[in-house]
């Protein structure tokens, strides 16, 4: 299986949108640990096997992901910094 098919899957799996960032991944995984858990009365086993691999290979692609650190980098993904520079001269931004 590809690489991206592989996170396309765990993503869809957990329930995730096409973005997620890390506090998302985590949540819905350990809600979702909490509602299939085999020592639930309704849990799944197979299902909780599913969900851990689905959780290990987005973790495993956000552990090797190049983060931006450049202050270029940073400004152009910090919207409230894109806008500010924008409307530096509006005096609806002050």
């Amino acid at each position: 299986m590809r690489r991206f098919e592989k996170i396309d899957r765990a993503r869809n799996l957990l329930g995730l949108g096409e973005e997620a960032s890390l506090e998302e991944i985590k949540r819905t995984y350990r809600e979702l640990a909490k509602k299939f858990h085999p020592d639930k009365k309704r849990g799944d086993k197979r299902k909780m096997q599913e969900i851990n691999q689905a959780y290990k290979d987005l973790l495993s692609y956000c552990e090797n992901y190049r983060y931006p650190l450049s202050k270029e980098r940073i400004a152009k993904e910090d919207r409230r910094s894109r806008l500010e520079e924008r409307f530096k001269d509006d005096w609806l931004m002050r």
